[in-house]
């Protein structure tokens, strides 16, 4: 960086140091111009009161003899011609002077190349040059104001359509990005939905099946229980008539036996039948107690099923909807995707052809066309004034 700036400050400084040596140099010419013309000037003002002064009656009386008359003849005719050799000098000078002045000032290579040629020859040569320029300038401002036309209209054109391909392409890319978004978050949803309904398909199945194996089990019990509760019943009922039907005799004063007078078991039958009526009494409670169990087993697995059902059907619904959302939102991300290209596409040779095909020919190349016009207009001005000089000179 300081390098750079090293050199940018040396340039600054040559550049200075020309400008100088170039504005003494200018200044030392245009002197000694100014001081030619003015002896030039001096020189045709005595050269034309000798002329005048020849031409006079009174020189003409003193021409007495041929020779003297002739010898005046031509010493007019030469002063004459001299007169306009001067002339044509002096104007030369004068053309050159001018069209150097004004190339340096609008820095035109072409005027300064004039007034090369105007130094050597300021009429007819200079004249038809100077012509021929103002012709080619005319036809080039006319040129360039009808390509500054075609570019204008060019670069507007140009520049609303990137704009509003531009303006496509972002909400194209944006509506892409949400499609993508949505088109995941609905794959997660169905995802989910259908997590949900296998779980719900599993808690079905096992409950189906621990309701058939408790089914199964209550029905055994209460058909193996009231079965019991018949023979308990039979039992009982055999009891009872064999305790009511037996009569008990005297029995002799000596026991029969060692152990004891025998009083039957009358005493304990009462024990015996109520001991069946417990178990009796037990067996009822259980077949009903099972009984009610099952049929309100029965009604909490119908309920399940249902809400089971229900619930199954309406994550059905929202799989189905999901899907069918998905399968939208994935042609729309394709249809998007599509716009997208095409359109990127046009962006793309809208934009190569501003770079291709306008920016080379309407982009200002060191001057803008307002620059380039101003400045050809004041060459063209400088070239009638030029066509002047040489009217007043020739």
């Amino acid at each position: 960086m300081t390098q750079e700036l090293n050199n940018v400050v040396q340039n600054l400084n040559d550049d200075r140091s020309y400008l100088s040596e170039l504005t003494s140099t200018h200044a030392q010419k245009s002197k000694e111009f100014k001081l030619r013309m003015e002896d030039r000037r001096n020189e045709i003002t005595a050269i034309k009161e000798a002329i005048q002064i020849m031409q006079s009656p009174a020189v003409s009386k003193g021409g007495v003899h041929v020779e003297k008359t002739a010898l005046m003849a031509t010493s007019l005719i030469q002063l004459s011609s001299s007169k306009r050799d001067i002339d044509a000098d002096v104007g030369a000078e004068r053309l050159s002077s001018f069209l150097r002045k004004r190339g340096e000032d609008l820095k035109s290579k072409m005027l300064l190349q004039l007034a090369e040629v105007a130094q050597a020859d300021p009429f007819a040569k200079v004249k038809k040059m100077i012509q021929n320029l103002l012709t080619k300038l005319r036809t080039e401002m006319k040129k360039d104001a009808e390509t500054k036309g075609w570019c204008d209209t060019e670069m507007a054109k140009n520049k609303a359509q990137t704009e509003e391909l531009t303006s496509k392409v972002s909400t194209l890319s944006s509506r892409i990005e949400v499609l993508k978004a949505d088109i995941a978050k609905r794959k997660d949803m169905i995802k989910t939905l259908d997590t949900e309904l296998e779980e719900l398909r599993t808690d079905k199945d096992t409950a189906v099946s621990n309701r058939n194996a408790e089914k199964a089990s209550n029905e055994q019990t209460i058909k193996e229980t009231k079965e019991a509760v018949v023979q308990v019943e039979r039992a009982m009922q055999v009891l009872q008539t064999y305790y009511n039907s037996v009569k008990f005799l005297q029995q002799p004063e000596e026991p029969a036996y060692a152990g004891g007078e025998y009083k039957g078991m009358s005493g304990q039958s009462t024990g015996v039948i109520g001991l069946l009526e417990v178990v009796l009494e037990r067996m009822n409670t259980l077949v009903s107690e099972t009984t009610a169990a099952e049929a309100d087993a029965a009604k909490e697995h119908e309920d399940f099923l249902t809400k089971n059902h229900e619930s199954t059907e309406t994550k059905k619904s929202d799989r189905s909807g999901e899907k069918t959302l998905l399968a939208e939102n994935g042609a729309d991300l394709e249809s998007k995707k599509g716009e997208l290209t095409t359109n990127q596409s046009l962006l793309d040779d809208e934009i190569k052809y501003k770079q291709d095909a306008i920016d080379p020919k309407c982009i200002a190349q060191g001057m803008t066309f307002e620059e380039k016009t101003k400045k050809r207009e004041e060459e063209i001005t400088s070239l009638k004034e030029a066509l002047s000089i040489l009217s007043e000179v020739a």
